[in-house]
């Protein structure tokens, strides 16, 4: 199987594509908007990289052997032409300067593409940069955080069969009803070690901790009297996601750091969880949800 790295390899090859051929692609790509393939500009612009990085290898190599070559002769200096001098210190080689001042023009026009490219990608872009299966309408990516957009999907559940739990009950005494919990967390082998919770005229909202054996879960449920006081909910510096549909819902489930976050709305009703838990473990247990 073929990774980014071959393909650049074999790209760059003297047999196949030139330096501006290259660069004709990667203009062309990138001048169609929103239909950009962002996966191929990412590919063009990691073979011209590569292009640079042998180049300077290159012209490194020649400049040492020239350095090899050269007899220091002895010279005689005028006291004038030293009093001339402005002071400042002169490059013993200016081939090396002028070439490595090319070198991170190039380098730092690339990066810049790229950094640009990161920051208006879609969700395909950053499935292709990162372990993602989120469907795009849930989420804007910004480079170092996801933006969710879970209004953008499914947020209304089919059923509520958990009211009759006593912690169902607890939440609709602090005004949090109906909910739609995972069934997993109700079993015996979680044990809830904290609940507090406040309400007032905008939203009523609840933070419950549960424990089992080393694992560890915070669950956050907000109710809010309007959607106009819903606000967006950022995640810092993602490393995986996934989709789970279920209940009627779109359930977001990402890993940064050690911890695994997950998020869902019912109508008003928002839910937060963190586990310090592995990432299949907690989508199993958001499979629970019913």
């Amino acid at each position: 199987m073929f990774d980014a790295k071959s393909i650049a390899e074999f790209l760059s090859s003297p047999d196949y594509l030139t330096e501006q051929e290259i660069v004709d692609l990667m203009d062309e790509e990138m001048d169609k908007g929103d239909d950009m393939d962002t996966d191929f500009v990412d590919l063009l612009a990691q073979t011209l990289l590569r292009i640079e990085e042998e180049k300077e290898a290159k012209e490194t190599e020649v400049v040492a052997e020239q350095n090899d070559e050269i007899i220091e002769l002895p010279t005689k200096i005028d006291p004038e032409e030293e009093d001339e001098d402005d002071g400042k210190e002169k490059p013993q080689n200016p081939n090396i300067i002028t070439y490595r001042g090319r070198a991170r023009l190039k380098k730092a026009l690339l990066a810049a593409a790229l950094s640009a490219l990161m920051l208006t990608a879609t969700a395909s872009a950053s499935a292709f940069f990162f372990d993602f299966d989120i469907a795009e309408e849930l989420f804007e990516y910004f480079g170092t955080h996801l933006k969710l957009k879970l209004e953008g999907g499914t947020q209304n559940a089919n059923s509520y069969s958990l009211t009759g739990s006593a912690l169902a009950k607890e939440l609709e005494a602090n005004g949090i009803s109906p909910v739609t919990l995972p069934a997993a967390l109700l079993t015996d082998e979680w044990k809830i070690t904290n609940m507090s919770s406040r309400k007032d005229d905008i939203l009523a909202t609840s933070e419950v901790k549960f424990e089992k054996e080393d694992i560890s879960a915070t669950m956050t449920i907000i109710q809010y009297s309007s959607k106009d006081f819903m606000p967006s909910t950022d995640v810092m510096y993602p490393e995986k996601g996934t989709q789970v549909d279920v209940n009627g819902m779109n359930v977001v489930v990402v890993a940064s750091g050690e911890s695994i976050y997950v998020y869902y709305q019912d109508n008003l009703t928002e839910y937060n969880f963190t586990f310090n838990y592995d990432f299949d473990g907690v989508v199993e247990i958001i499979n629970s949800i019913a």
